[in-house]
């Protein structure tokens, strides 16, 4: 699925498809119990530090989720962004967050990280 966002006066397209959660999930892996199997949880991660507003992680996943489209997002366009005094970083986080909850491809991985937010909120 792709979402647009207006950075700097231009329109950058992101998408949160397969291909997106390949290339996150891919970073970090854990090891099955019991087997010799490990399975790729990246997104669980990135997403969760996301959720928590860090910052490095947000420009991790947009410069991913830019990867392939155009216009191509620049990581010192993004830096800039960022920094800009002008930019609303937590409607950004809002939006970005917006956007797992609303792709096929994260929705899943996104409804459990909330779900374990929850339950550790209520102890």
């Amino acid at each position: 699925m792709k979402f647009e966002i207006e950075m700097n006066g231009t329109m950058y397209a992101f998408n949160f498809g397969m291909g997106f959660l390949k290339a996150i999930n891919s970073r970090a892996t854990e090891k099955v119990p019991n087997s010799n199997y490990s399975v790729n949880v990246g997104a669980k991660y990135l997403m969760a530090q996301v959720m928590s507003d860090d910052v490095e992680a947000l420009c991790d996943v947009l410069m991913t989720a830019n990867k392939g489209e155009n216009p191509r997002l620049t990581q010192k366009e993004l830096e800039s962004y960022i920094e800009d005094e002008a930019t609303d970083i937590e409607a950004l986080f809002a939006q970005v967050v917006d956007f797992f909850g609303k792709a096929n491809a994260t929705k899943m991985v996104y409804k459990e990280i909330q779900s374990i937010a929850e339950a550790e909120s209520k102890k």
